[in-house]
């Protein structure tokens, strides 16, 4: 296992199965990630200080989960909390294939979904997995079941009359509001209690 501060070991017989690199392209990674941890270290600041210190606590939360803790997961982790912008699978892609051009598309997007599986990161598409459409083009809201991703459209005063903070009005054109109410439906629920 790869870890900040640990050192770049080759492998040896004792090794096998701890995920040290076994080709030449896993080697390569292993040099790169290595090198960009010595460079971390080397420009801390009180940004990097918060980086490592986020970057500690997700390798706890790895060790909890019982991931293991590879040189891909860390550099797509890193690629996530030093984007500010809630980015996609495909934009973190993007900004690791340029200094690691060995990685893969489904690399990210499998390991970006493992870690919101783990309760690692969150998955802001509040209708989960796949892209959604709706015929019903007046405002509305919804129930989102997260166990079966049925989506149910609702109509609450309540929610319509939600004020939008003066922060946001402020800073931004308002086009409208919808909430998405994530929830374990009816028949989720049932389910469970029949187990």
């Amino acid at each position: 296992i790869f870890l900040p501060g640990a050192p770049l070991r080759t492998p040896s017989d004792t090794d096998a199965g701890v995920g040290l690199p076994r080709s030449p392209g896993q080697l390569h990674f292993a040099v790169k990630f290595a090198t960009m941890v010595r460079e971390t270290r080397e420009r801390r600041s009180v940004t990097g200080t918060k980086l490592e210190s986020r970057i500690q606590a997700f390798v706890e939360q790895c060790k909890a989960a019982r991931m293991k803790v590879t040189p891909q997961r860390l550099l797509i982790f890193r690629a996530l909390v030093r984007d500010h912008s809630h980015p996609s699978p495909d934009k973190i892609f993007r900004s690791i294939k340029r200094s690691h051009p060995t990685i893969s598309h489904a690399t990210v997007y499998t390991t970006l979904e493992a870690f919101a599986r783990h309760g690692i990161i969150a998955r802001l598409t509040p209708l989960h997995d796949t892209v959604r459409f709706d015929p019903m083009t007046e405002p509305h809201h919804h129930l989102v079941c997260v166990r079966c991703k049925e989506v149910t459209n609702i109509h609450e005063p309540d929610f319509d009359a939600l004020p939008i903070p003066e922060q946001v009005r402020r800073h931004n054109t308002v086009l409208g509001h919808s909430v998405f109410v994530n929830v374990i439906c009816p028949a989720c629920r049932k389910a469970a209690r029949a187990r």
